[in-house]
């Protein structure tokens, strides 16, 4: 008796007809669904069909000036009105945005004078505001030079009196508060206290002069106040108290302008 055949195969003529079936069932849903489906947006066709009809009426637009007498002429000169347009609002954007970096911008500087020969004084300005990293710029200390953490700021330093610094600020934000301090680091053999004069601080929105102190040591810091560019863009300085009388005689012009004069 010959033995039957055991061999599994499934991809027999029953497989074949049920493939052909789905696909075919597929294509056919294609082909009925396939007239009402259409890309999203502008088509490269559409694209095309604008650019020559707007050919088209650059042409018509010529035609009619060649046969219009003097046309010929109007068309350079509207060639040319046109190319000077785009030029001026080339420029004019481009101006625009060199305006608008600048505006970003909200400089300010203090200058400190001293004058006692000899003596290194050193002014330092602390921002009151958090870093990009989460720290805070360090307090003063009156045994070293600290300069400013910020890129693009400045602290031109004088190494002995009498002499003046500039701290230059490139940008304060709106609400910036800075500290002001006087450090007296070395009397380099004169005894005499440190005379610090000729304070001021400029910014677009105000200039302020600021107190003048007497540093009887060395190795001494002295706190006179907060210079702040407030959110209504005013540059105001409030002095520590001990120093507000002095202030207000240095800034009474400033601070209590007097009344328009009647017409």
């Amino acid at each position: 008796m010959k033995s039957r055949n055991r061999e599994v195969n499934i991809f027999n003529m029953s497989l074949l007809d049920i493939l052909c079936g789905a696909l075919g069932a597929f294509c056919f849903l294609m082909l009925v669904l396939f007239p009402y489906w259409k890309p999203a947006g502008a088509t490269a066709a559409d694209i095309e069909k604008r650019y020559q009809a707007a050919m088209r009426e650059m042409e018509a637009i010529n035609k009619q000036l060649e046969k219009i007498p003097g046309g010929g002429d109007i068309k350079d000169r509207l060639d040319k009105v046109t190319k000077d347009y785009q030029d001026q609002k080339n420029q004019l954007d481009s101006a625009r945005k060199e305006a608008d970096g600048l505006r970003m911008r909200r400089p300010f500087l203090v200058n400190m004078g001293w004058s006692t020969a000899n003596h290194r004084v050193d002014l330092y300005l602390r921002f009151r505001g958090a870093l990009d990293k989460g720290g805070k710029i360090e307090p003063p200390d009156a045994a070293k030079v600290q300069s400013s953490r910020f890129i693009g700021d400045e602290f031109l330093s004088c190494g002995s009196g009498p002499c003046n610094d500039i701290w230059m600020v490139r940008d304060v934000p709106l609400g910036g508060e800075y500290e002001v301090y006087y450090k007296f680091l070395d009397a380099n053999g004169n005894p005499e206290p440190a005379q610090i004069v000729n304070v001021f601080a400029a910014q677009e929105k105000g200039f302020w002069l600021l107190p003048t102190v007497s540093i009887p040591q060395p190795k001494s810091v002295v706190f006179v106040g907060v210079l702040k560019l407030t959110a209504e863009e005013k540059f105001v300085f409030e002095p520590q108290p001990e120093y507000a009388a002095d202030f207000q005689e240095r800034n009474k012009a400033r601070l209590n302008p007097p009344p328009p004069a009647q017409k």
